[in-house]
């Protein structure tokens, strides 16, 4: 068995962990179900397993670590259950992934920094959890990464300049956390940057002249925070 798609049905039950026996498979979506009952530590066993798919379920229980024996995942998704605990920092194995999703869950801790060694992967989603702590400045070395979500957490501390390192993002999306500090004027090299969304945090100082350089933005939400001065004229470029 290679793929196994029984999303959108009214399954119930557990995830078996009988599962872990189908060491061929490569593609598992479960989507839209009622499953609950944690994720088997057995899913490690799947050594070639592309695609993990499990959102819109009532699982629950923590990620398990055995999840980094997943080398070859391109695509994890776990939004919209009940997982708890923290982000494992085995994920950092996982440097085929191209997709990660985590929302709409109640995962805490932080944002570990060895997410850094995902050099693949264009999406991380962890929007609408508890996660705390800063962004890890080694988010920069995600050099591939297209889509960032961490809004509506409890992230605290400063946005690193690094980000400014990530040439191909077009998609920003870090409000209503608890970010302060001022706006990082490296983000002016983002120029394939399309959507940068930091409201409601708690970030002072000055709008940047440096941000006209990003000329592809079509979006930019800095509302309820504590900014100062004028809108620059620069602003005008961002045609």
């Amino acid at each position: 068995l290679q793929t196994l798609h029984i999303y959108t049905n009214q399954l119930s039950g557990t995830i078996p962990t009988h599962l872990g026996q189908c060491t061929n498979l490569q593609t598992f979506s479960v989507d839209g179900n009622g499953l609950t009952g944690t994720l088997p530590t057995e899913l490690g066993l799947l050594t070639i397993l592309e695609s993990l798919y499990v959102p819109m379920n009532k699982l629950t229980g923590t990620l398990p670590t055995e999840l980094g024996q997943l080398t070859a995942i391109k695509l994890l998704s776990f939004l919209t259950n009940f997982l708890t605990g923290t982000l494992p920092t085995e994920m950092g194995r996982l440097t085929n992934i191209l997709e990660f999703y985590a929302d709409d869950n109640v995962i805490k801790g932080t944002l570990p920094s060895e997410i850094s060694a995902l050099s693949n992967v264009q999406l991380l989603s962890v929007t609408d959890n508890s996660i705390t702590g800063t962004l890890p400045t080694q988010v920069g070395l995600m050099t591939a990464l297209k889509h960032l979500f961490v809004d509506s957490n409890l992230m605290t501390g400063p946005l690193p300049r690094e980000l400014g390192q990530l040439s191909a993002l077009q998609i920003l999306e870090a409000y209503n956390n608890n970010f302060n500090g001022t706006l990082p004027m490296e983000l002016a090299n983002l120029t394939d940057l399309k959507s940068l969304s930091l409201g409601a945090n708690a970030l002072t100082g000055t709008l940047p002249t440096e941000w006209g350089e990003m000329t592809s933005l079509q979006e930019l939400l800095v509302h309820t925070n504590q900014l100062n001065g004028t809108i620059p004229s620069e602003i005008s470029a961002m045609s």
